[in-house]
């Protein structure tokens, strides 16, 4: 019952995109009520429960988060349903509050892919269509991208990086938090040498510092970032210059 539910939940969300925009979102003590509603729907109704609220009110990503945590047991119904709900919110500056409430780590990647990075490459296509897709481990054969241009003022916005920091923080595995940093960094397309140290603080392992720190050189300017290397271990060090080569 529950993958029917899911199949009918797909169908219906392809024929709502259209919507009007958002200006002012629902109420606490709307949402409150709505939310009581749904709780009372059988468990297969709670979906169209939910595009119900979406179709007809706009939220807040508090709301959104609130909304996602009635479905229980199908990640994957519940990303679409925060796919869904992007368009609907009015704060999609906090809708990093809203990956926090999947256990899986692809499901909220997928949602971050649809959402706040499709964002942020939307706007910045002109630019990002002259860039070659950069290696996730540089080697020297990918050396030209050490030629890249970026200005020493290129940052992610703080309150962004705020968000972002937060997310990985709060993962518990650092090969996976390695890999959404990667992502979260390729889809902003630059990111400062304190953010880059930030992050880089997150882990534990030099080869996995040492992979971060090479990855992000990409992503920064250059000669900022060959200073504050200085500052690893030679082990570090030496790592991320035979990869950079």
């Amino acid at each position: 019952m529950k993958y029917l539910a899911s199949v009918l939940w797909i169908l219906h969300f392809w024929q709502t995109q259209a919507q009007s925009p958002c200006v002012n979102a629902l109420s606490d003590s709307d949402f409150s009520q709505k939310v009581l509603q749904i709780r009372q729907l059988d468990i297969e109704k709670i979906p169209f429960g939910i595009q119900n609220v979406l179709d007809h009110h706009c939220l807040t990503s508090v709301q959104v988060s609130e909304l996602l945590r009635l479905i229980t047991t199908n990640e994957v119904l519940k990303a679409d349903i925060a796919i869904r709900a992007y368009s609907r919110t009015l704060d999609k500056w906090n809708y990093f509050e809203v990956l926090e409430q999947f256990r899986s780590l692809s499901a909220a990647f997928r949602v971050y892919h649809q959402t706040i990075a499709f964002d942020s490459t939307s706007a910045a296509k002109n630019f990002s269509e002259q860039l070659v897709e950069r290696p996730t481990k540089p080697s020297s054969a990918n050396s030209s991208f050490a030629n890249t241009s970026i200005s020493a003022n290129c940052s992610i916005p703080d309150v962004e990086f705020e968000q972002m920091y937060l997310l990985l923080s709060r993962n518990a595995f650092e090969s996976a938090r390695l890999s959404l940093a990667k992502q979260m960094i390729k889809d902003k397309q630059c990111i400062s040498i304190s953010q880059i140290e930030a992050i880089a603080r997150l882990f534990y392992h030099e080869n996995t510092i040492a992979d971060f720190l090479s990855f992000a050189h990409f992503y920064t300017d250059k000669k900022s970032f060959q200073i504050a290397l200085t500052q690893y271990p030679e082990s570090i060090r030496n790592i991320v210059s035979q990869n950079i080569k």
